[in-house]
């Protein structure tokens, strides 16, 4: 089980553009939504839904902090819907905006 759940973490990982669902990632797994949902607890200690958003999260801050790439192509890459996603979801999880993130690196 745990060397599936590692597998299909690797996979998503790798395609963090993919508008990635629990039912995707447990179908990915060969498993139930909810049996999904045991192994991220008993695992990783959070949901599908919360590790994902995080490394889409971690990636996009990667991206800023480290290149140039228009904050539209970013969100896009890291599997937001568009650059007003990308800022909110950063607003939620790191309490900045990406415009502030990336400043931050550039001073």
């Amino acid at each position: 089980a745990r060397s599936r759940l590692h597998r299909m973490l690797a996979q998503v990982e790798a395609q963090l553009a993919h508008p990635w669902t629990v039912a995707d990632m447990a179908a990915l797994a060969a498993i139930s939504p909810s049996r999904l949902h045991e192994w991220f607890q008993r695992e990783l200690a959070t949901s599908p839904r919360a590790w994902l958003a995080e490394v889409r999260m971690a990636q996009a801050c990667r991206l800023l902090s480290t290149s140039a790439l228009p904050l539209a192509f970013i969100a896009q890459r890291c599997g937001y819907g568009d650059q007003s996603a990308l800022t909110h979801a950063m607003r939620k999880l790191r309490g900045t905006t990406p415009s502030a993130y990336r400043k931050s690196y550039l001073a």
